[in-house]
């Protein structure tokens, strides 16, 4: 592990671990960075400590970050070394230097409310009773706003049209229900996310995490809204309207600039990827490394077989579209 001047100094204020690390991963984020940093020092819980990594801003990100540091030595560290290339990428860096054990994933543009840290640890001890070394993820609602912080939405997931409780990693495959900024991981879980190949195989963090707690551990999802979620111009990944109407424009769109087909052609290589790189993680159940060394397959078989295999494996999301897999 390459050592940072920031996690160095940390070593040296900090008598003990604390029981949660935030992960947050900054870039060009001056504008909102203090509201996030201030929701997340009025938290109820306040056994954890605070990680960010700045990826090459050159805003005034960093002065900020380094103002919080001074004002809270105790509870912020600036890791300090090179560029990681992207928001998940950034995240996943960080996991090497989170010791703690557990870990939650934090955009530099929301705001938290005061007992999110709070309801996720909870939550999360119900969940490892009798699973302590198994990966365990939990992730909540969030409550979707614009750029000043204006209700657009109670919930993300009724806004998104997502089905929380689609959770069965065959699912998951297809589509991630949790944003990472929900998520609570344990320690287990962040060793886990560490065997991968490629962040290309991966796709995103979050996506990652989540397809590795349903398969070798347990998800738990709390329906509570624990964030503001702000959408502005700058979101790496925002919430989408996926309503029937939204769909159909997205879909006539795709069609007109001919990207539709290949659209799915892609979905099909990151479902392919992401069965690969789980078989690699560990030690799976005859059952479940059976039905990932089949999607691993696909290329290989009919569009009748891809039919069958969906359906059986209920390999899809919640509009159940399996059947694209077999247009491809």
């Amino acid at each position: 592990m390459v050592e940072t001047e920031g996690y160095i100094s940390v070593l040296r204020s900090v008598n003990k671990l604390a029981k949660i690390a935030v992960l947050l991963a900054t870039y060009q984020g001056e504008t909102y960075l203090s509201e996030q940093l201030d929701s997340l020092l009025q938290q109820t819980f306040q056994d954890f400590v605070i990680y960010i990594h700045d990826d090459g801003s050159s805003d005034g990100t960093l002065q900020v970050i380094q103002d919080y540091a001074k004002q809270y030595p105790e509870k912020i560290v600036l890791l300090t070394y090179e560029k990681a290339g992207g928001s998940a990428a950034n995240f996943m860096s960080m996991l090497r230097y989170a010791k703690e054990p557990y870990i939650m994933f934090c955009d530099q543009d929301d705001v938290w409310l005061s007992d999110k840290i709070e309801q996720s640890y909870q939550t999360m001890k119900c969940i490892e009773e009798g699973a302590e070394n198994h990966p365990c993820l939990v992730f909540t609602d969030l409550r979707v706003v614009d750029q000043n912080l204006q209700t657009i939405s109670e919930s993300f997931m009724t806004y998104t049209k997502r089905n929380p409780y689609r959770t069965a990693y065959t699912q998951l495959l297809v589509q991630n229900v949790a944003p990472g900024c929900t998520m609570m991981i344990n320690q287990t879980l962040a060793k886990y996310m560490q065997r991968y190949t490629s962040m290309e195989a991966i796709q995103m963090h979050d996506w990652w995490a989540i397809l590795i707690a349903s398969a070798y551990g347990k998800v738990s999802y709390l329906a509570n809204a624990t964030i503001l979620y702000r959408q502005h111009i700058q979101n790496v990944v925002g919430a989408v309207d996926r309503s029937l109407p939204a769909r159909l424009k997205n879909c006539i769109s795709a069609y007109q600039k001919g990207t539709y087909i290949s659209m799915k052609r892609e979905g099909m290589k990151n479902l392919i990827a992401f069965a690969e790189n789980l078989l690699q993680v560990g030690d799976l159940p005859v059952e479940k490394r059976e039905t990932l060394e089949g999607i691993c397959c696909f290329p290989s078989m009919s569009k009748l077989q891809r039919i069958r295999f969906c359906k059986k494996y209920d390999v899809s999301t919640y509009q159940r579209n399996w059947w694209f897999l077999c247009w491809v």
